[in-house]
């Protein structure tokens, strides 16, 4: 019997396993933390410093899109004592196996990747006339 449990193909808990075998659940954390904290800074700091409005859209578009980078580069590479290093995958893992995770997760960051554009785009940030006035009617109760 195998004792790797990445060594299944195809099971949700080799994924599991493996992410938590890279700490890419501590970088999210970390980098969501830290996006907040930057994020409310920006907010407060910004429109105090006299800068356009958009400029606080735009670090929250920065930190939204630096996210799947940062979860790509922490299932990449491990920081330890020695540095930065190379993660390397289990040994008892044949390469066909590998090559179809790293297809599987290319695959998760596309889709990921794609519904956030889909959401600024749905936000505004796509439209071509989002800044021009809407021409609409108001109705008004009348006076009895």
């Amino acid at each position: 019997m195998e004792n790797t449990v990445v060594g299944q193909s195809g099971d949700p808990m080799a994924f599991l396993a493996e992410l938590k075998r890279r700490r890419v659940g501590k970088v999210a954390i970390a980098y969501g933390a830290i996006a907040w904290a930057v994020t409310e800074a920006s907010s407060v700091v910004l429109p105090a410093l006299r800068l356009p409005e958009w400029t606080v859209t735009f670090v929250v578009v920065f930190l939204l899109i630096g996210f799947p980078v940062a979860m790509v580069l922490a299932w990449i590479f491990d920081v330890g004592p020695q540095g930065i290093e190379r993660t390397e995958p289990l040994r008892g893992e044949p390469v066909s196996t590998r090559v179809k995770l790293r297809l599987a997760y290319a695959a998760v960051v596309l889709l990921l990747m794609a519904g956030l554009g889909y959401l600024l785009y749905e936000r505004g940030f796509g439209r071509a006339h989002a800044g021009q006035p809407h021409e609409s009617i108001a109705v008004l109760p009348s006076p009895t």
